[in-house]
């Protein structure tokens, strides 16, 4: 039973952040006058479908996935109107499409300021140094705060986690505070340690913090989404490198699977820690999907806002057979890697299983 409340709360979730992504876009194209077809939570046949006006609101057998299908986004078929997409100028085209996303990393931040209010922030201090490990050796001592990693600014303390994460092995630069103000400026080497199959430095969090006014409220609940953007850049980043395989790239079976397991970590914790966990998992997702929409790929968002700032820049408009072409061309090539996704979720499953 605890299991089919897990992925149905897992499902309204990922329908829940879809649904805001296609929202940003559904009231940016009712900003500019553009009309909207339909809009779609899920994919596949409908189950329920209601027309109001020039629109079709529907929800669909597959709860992944959503639409907002724009009046005209294929203009080829037939003569402009001026509710069409395509009529529209490239920079409001443009604010439309990044909408979604944007909507993605509002509400991560929404999510971020329930999580900092409810459990505070883990601000970047030492709390200890293991003995004999490099930090220890390094000078940094229990009460420094961390100000940067790398030259990057440290605003919680996952940023160095974050670092040894990404660039395992590698030297890293901390500029620190002591205790008496003294800023100052080292570089570590993380320690390989076998029994934990991982490299660290040998600093331990001082742990969660509570939040002491609105705006920091504001600014660490900002940090959570730009914490998180950047661990999906650096991800996507090392995924093009080969540092990472596809085959650890998780589809929303596996993420259902992801957010059910975490239910069930949080569970014996109580129906607070439960809700907490779920947040946390959503501001995760929501920023992740935003980050992915906006990948300059054909058929994604990102592809579709790049050709229509190229079409400002040129001042004339493509060629929409072509640029049809290129986004159908990815949309097939999108459609693959999720069935091959899909697939490695299922075998994941199966070997966790035991079936």
């Amino acid at each position: 039973m605890h299991q089919l409340v897990n992925i149905i709360l897992a499902v309204l979730l990922f329908g829940f952040i879809i649904f805001f992504h296609e929202l940003g876009h559904f009231l940016a194209a009712r900003l500019f006058g553009v009309g909207v077809d339909s809009f779609s939570l899920g994919m596949g046949p409908k189950i329920i479908a209601k027309k109001r006006g020039d629109t079709e609101y529907a929800i669909r057998a597959v709860p992944f996935g959503g639409f907002c299908a724009m009046q005209g986004e294929d203009e080829s078929k037939r003569e402009l109107r001026p509710g069409d997409f395509t009529a529209h100028a490239p920079w409001q085209r443009f604010f439309i499409l990044i909408a979604g996303a944007c909507f993605n990393f509002l509400l991560a931040f929404l999510l971020g300021l329930v999580l900092v209010m409810q459990t505070g922030v883990d601000k970047p201090y030492i709390g200890q140094l293991m003995p004999g490990m490099p930090a220890e050796e390094a000078g940094l001592k229990a009460g420094d705060r961390i100000l940067a990693v790398n030259g990057s600014k440290a605003v919680f303390f996952r940023d160095v986690s974050m670092a040894l994460r990404f660039h395992a092995g590698e030297p890293i630069t901390f500029r620190y505070e002591t205790p008496a103000g003294e800023k100052r400026t080292v570089t570590v080497t993380p320690k390989y340690l076998k029994e934990q199959d991982g490299y660290y430095t040998g600093i331990v969090s001082a742990g969660s913090m509570p939040v002491k006014n609105p705006a920091e409220l504001v600014y660490y609940a900002a940090g959570e989404v730009g914490l998180n953007i950047r661990m999906a850049i650096q991800s996507v980043r090392m995924l093009v490198k080969g540092a990472v395989s596809p085959k650890n790239l998780t589809g929303p079976v596996g993420i259902v699977q992801a957010i059910s397991e975490n239910m069930d970590a949080a569970r014996p914790y109580g129906l607070r820690v439960m809700l907490l966990s779920l947040f946390s998992f959503g501001l995760l997702l929501s920023a992740n999907l935003g980050v992915m929409n906006l990948l300059p790929l054909p058929a994604l968002d990102g592809g579709r806002a790049l050709l229509t700032a190229v079409e400002a820049v040129i001042r004339r408009p493509l060629n929409r057979k072509i640029e049809a072409t290129v986004h159908l061309t990815g949309f097939v090539l999108l459609m693959g890697l999720m069935l091959y996704v899909l697939w490695n979720d299922i075998m994941r499953i199966v070997q966790h299983t035991g079936f």
